[in-house]
């Protein structure tokens, strides 16, 4: 920091970037101000080595202040235990709650489980049903075309034998 002098006899500081710099340096004027002002009050005032007299009835007050402040520090215990109590009913609450949902989805997972446990019986025995309905009606209809085949073959045999009925055979496409 420099201290430039102006023609006008101002004292102005400016730091090293050329900006000027108002509480860095003391212009003339303040540091008369100071002088002047340490030289009327005498300098600075002596200390005393012995405190000064305590006022009559501090230990008094002293003694209500840490009554209070005991009183104070009461009030404020029974607050937290009130507030830790609160929390505690409404963590019990919450705990409930809690509770209360888990046997709402354990009852809901077993009435699933119950749901489709029918439905894939229900699917079981119109399966079973269809086959056990179904299997008479293929013997039967296998039965019918055994019986079919020999009939042809017996009519096949008779038509060698009978022109007539070999012409009829011909006719609808048997032979």
């Amino acid at each position: 920091m420099q201290v430039l002098i102006a023609r006008d006899r101002k004292v102005s500081c400016f730091d090293a970037r050329g900006r000027q710099a108002y509480g860095r340096c003391m212009t003339g004027a303040r540091f008369v101000t100071v002088l002047l002002g340490l030289a009327l009050t005498g300098g600075a005032a002596p200390v005393s080595a012995q405190p000064p007299p305590p006022p009559s009835g501090i230990e008094e007050r002293l003694a209500r202040l840490e009554e209070g402040q005991r009183s104070v520090e009461k009030r404020l215990d029974d607050l937290r235990a009130e507030m830790n109590r609160r929390f505690d009913d409404v963590n019990r609450r919450f705990d409930d709650v809690n509770r209360r949902f888990e046997e709402m989805q354990n009852f809901m997972l077993w009435g699933y489980g119950v749901t489709f446990a029918g439905i894939f019986a229900l699917i079981g025995f119109v399966l079973w049903d269809r086959r056990t309905a179904l299997a008479p009606a293929v013997r039967r209809m296998d039965d019918m075309h055994e019986r079919e085949q020999r009939l042809e073959a017996a009519l096949r045999d008779y038509a060698a034998r009978s022109p007539e009925l070999a012409e009829s055979l011909r006719k609808v496409g048997l032979l």
